[in-house]
């Protein structure tokens, strides 16, 4: 059973499938924060449903209301965190989206953590597109990276030792770009504006799939 939010209330949620049926895509957003990034995909494309995924309720009140407003039928927000996260949503989306993660579920798509990628690999279906975005340094967290063990970033290490992990979670890379800053702008999520606020860093995008 999952746990959504409507406005500013946890309902439970018995069977996912009767929300998806008329629906040709599904992705998912995880780690979703305030929800905004996938809200706005879901005004722009009402053939798609997407699913917002964070553990905090309190985060996604302004959004859930929003869609609740303006009757945006094709989004749910799931109250989740990934080590949490049911069977339900297995092998159900054609894009996984992960944008600025921070905490177990940063570790999990960056280093070597099966039981964080493995989960994270089974909300797709065969063939599906995962799109993670991320972006950290010594400069700024030296703490954090410390306190988890987070490897140093870099296009030869997420091309090398990453590729190499994400084969046994069966995720296949097929890029790993650097993003300039106005398309990372794009975002609009609170915890991408903390990262940036008057910060300078190397922001990388990896695209995987499903094999």
């Amino acid at each position: 059973m999952l746990r959504i939010l409507i406005n500013k209330k946890i309902e439970e949620l018995d069977n996912i499938n009767d929300l998806l049926e008329q629906y040709k895509y599904i992705n998912i957003d995880l780690g979703t924060g305030n929800g905004k990034f996938v809200y706005d995909l879901a005004k722009k494309n009402p053939n798609t449903f997407y699913i917002g995924i964070d553990p905090t309720a309190s985060n996604l009140f302004e959004y859930s209301k929003k869609a609740q407003k303006y009757k945006i039928k094709n989004i749910i927000y799931i109250i989740s965190s990934i080590e949490n996260l049911n069977d339900d949503l297995n092998n159900l989306a054609d894009i996984v989206y992960i944008n600025f993660p921070w905490g177990s579920l940063l570790e999990g798509i960056v280093k070597d953590m099966p039981e964080i990628l493995n989960k994270i690999s089974l909300l797709g279906k065969s063939g599906a597109e995962f799109n993670f975005t991320f972006a950290y340094s010594s400069l700024h967290e030296p703490a954090e990276i410390e306190k988890r063990q987070l490897p140093i970033l870099s296009t030869d290490y997420l091309l090398s030792d990453l590729t190499e992990i994400y084969k046994k979670a069966n995720l296949k890379i097929v890029s790993c770009i650097d993003l300039t800053p106005p398309e990372i702008n794009v975002f609009g999520t609170l915890w991408s504006k903390k990262l940036f606020l008057g910060k300078s860093r190397d922001v990388f995008r990896i695209i995987s799939h499903k094999i």
